[in-house]
């Protein structure tokens, strides 16, 4: 029965320990606080005009943390913020992107995403 208990205790400190864990603190100001949820990718817009890309989906969580495609996940890291600016670099987790302007349209229901403050930009609503 010891046995049973010490590896039950294991498995939980384990599961535990390997979950990805945000900051401590939230990081955004409050202007930037509806960026949490999940928003589904639309389309880009690139040099050439519209540009479909296959369908993804991304997910900003509380303290730092995001998901995508309800798969891979990882911590943003703020580049720059400011009342009118905000810069996130996704930690690694698109390899030729370093950093994103995250724009957000007055309605708060649309995101534009411009990796690397260049085109092609990519427009992402709010899954409700």
């Amino acid at each position: 029965m010891k046995k049973h208990v010490v590896l039950f205790f294991f498995l939980i400190y384990s599961l535990l320990t390997a979950c990805e864990k945000g900051y401590d603190d939230e990081i955004l100001i409050d202007k930037y606080l509806s960026i949490y949820g999940k928003w589904q990718y639309q389309y880009s817009i690139g040099e050439t005009g519209f540009i479909i890309l296959p369908s993804y989906t991304i997910e900003f969580m509380p303290y730092g943390l995001f998901r995508y495609n309800d798969g891979k996940k990882g911590k943003f890291i703020i580049v720059q913020q400011d009342e009118n600016t905000l810069f996130l670099d996704f930690d690694s987790l698109f390899p030729n992107i370093r950093y994103a302007n995250i724009g957000f349209y007055s309605s708060g229901d649309s995101i534009m995403v411009t990796p690397n403050d260049m085109i092609p930009r990519s427009l992402y609503t709010r899954i409700k």
